[in-house]
């Protein structure tokens, strides 16, 4: 993966946050196993409240590196939500539902083809700039419409 800017971040989040079948959810899903695995230092196939701060700060990494902090707060408070059936370790399917809902919550700018109708027409209009956020808009909405189209994912559609 290879999201270079803040903008290719928030339409990889939009994306990923949108539904769980598509490319950008399978690749945040891995980043949230990722998180996981090198917390899990014990191999127990759980993460305890001892190894739970390293889990956090995987995860931390990705948003924080385009300037989001969306994992502030107490440890133990979000230990706590996270383990949900209060065994004292957080499994992968806590973890990942937890996450997965959390990021949903975060304020991202409304996608392209969310936005209202007026917004929407001025999007469409701004896009004959070249240079413009709308123009990247359409772009990324572009190459979203492709992947969908390209079932097989042979490149062509």
């Amino acid at each position: 993966m290879d999201i270079r800017t803040k903008d290719e971040f928030i339409f990889f989040m939009q994306r990923a946050c949108e539904d769980t079948c598509n490319d950008c959810y399978i690749e945040l899903y891995n980043i949230l196993l990722r998180a996981f695995i090198s917390a899990d230092i014990d191999f127990d196939g759980q993460v305890s409240e001892d190894e739970f701060e390293g889990m956090i700060a995987a995860a931390n990494e990705f948003p924080k590196k385009f300037g989001f902090e969306w994992w502030a707060g107490s440890g133990k408070d979000q230990f706590k939500a996270i383990d949900e059936n209060g065994d004292g370790g957080i499994s992968f399917d806590e973890w990942l539902n937890f996450a997965y809902t959390h990021y949903q919550s975060q304020k991202l700018p409304v996608a392209f083809d969310k936005e209202e109708k007026d917004q929407f027409v001025k999007s469409c209009k701004d896009s004959a700039n070249t240079g413009s956020d709308a123009y990247k808009k359409i772009y990324w909405f572009s190459w979203k419409c492709f992947q969908a189209a390209d079932a097989d994912r042979d490149g062509q559609v």
